[in-house]
């Protein structure tokens, strides 16, 4: 969990966070229960409950502007 909240917080992509996923399986010693795959953590995550949603930060500031000048 605290690998994908760095994902999230850093904004890295699906790709480079299924490379750092790689790396860090391969450092570890085996066997190890790192998944592969990002979307393998996402289903890991649904499983437990946690479900995220992703929020486009871009639309919320033009609304949050149009809000502003319509007051």
């Amino acid at each position: 969990m605290r690998l994908f909240n760095l994902k999230t917080t850093n904004g890295l992509s699906n790709k480079c966070f299924t490379e750092l996923l790689i790396l860090l399986k391969d450092m570890l010693p085996a066997p190890n229960q790192l998944p592969n795959l990002t979307y393998e953590v996402k289903k890991m995550l649904r499983k437990l409950g946690m479900h995220y949603e992703k929020i486009n930060a871009c639309l919320m500031i033009v609304f949050y502007i149009g809000m502003s000048i319509m007051n």
